[in-house]
């Protein structure tokens, strides 16, 4: 059966709290706007695959990308969240919440896809864009003042299945976890 998968960083409990409140204080911008729901789905997207049968082949090549970051580094990453931005799309823009540029993350997602190559996985080769979408069709105007999150640090990588459940909520479940710190 094929899965939509992608591979990504996702948050603490406290961290998601705080993402949610900034989520709400923003609703008021555009109250029509697609905001992401449940607040379980917050995460930073590190590659995104895709709809494949090939789940073990993705799960090697994760793991592979950890092993790598971990002999090549092998530190945490730190998440500093420092801006609220919008990337334009058809019916209105995407509304994100941006990372700091970091080189670290930005090493672990160049990783991901260079181990998916043997296994002829192409997924989305679009530059790395470090953020974490907080609502979709997005037409209001973004506040120049916020409350942004507190800088987190993280030591997982996620193969994450993208899929509806039985009411039709869009839901992440995390299939495997690999640790990338020595």
């Amino acid at each position: 059966m094929k899965k939509r998968l992608f591979t990504a960083l996702r948050f603490p409990k406290n961290t998601i709290n705080e993402i949610d409140i900034l989520q709400k204080s923003l609703m008021k911008e555009d109250p029509k706007a697609r905001f992401v729901t449940p607040v379980e789905n917050f995460h930073l997207t590190l590659f995104f695959i895709g709809m494949t049968d090939r789940l073990e082949d993705c799960e090697e090549a994760l793991k592979n990308a950890c092993l790598l970051y971990k002999e090549q580094i092998g530190r945490p990453i730190t998440l500093e969240f420092d801006r609220l931005g919008t990337f334009r799309s058809k019916g209105g823009s995407v509304l994100w919440l941006g990372i700091k540029e970091n080189k670290d993350l930005e090493t672990l997602a160049g990783l991901i896809p260079k181990e998916l190559d043997p296994f002829g996985i192409e997924g989305d080769r679009k530059k790395f864009r470090a953020h974490i979408t907080l609502a979709r069709k997005f037409r209001g105007e973004i506040p120049t003042s916020v409350t942004l999150p507190e800088p987190i640090t993280l030591d997982k990588a996620y193969l994450v299945w993208s899929h509806r459940n039985e009411d039709d909520v869009l839901v992440y479940d995390n299939l495997k976890d690999f640790n990338f710190v020595r």
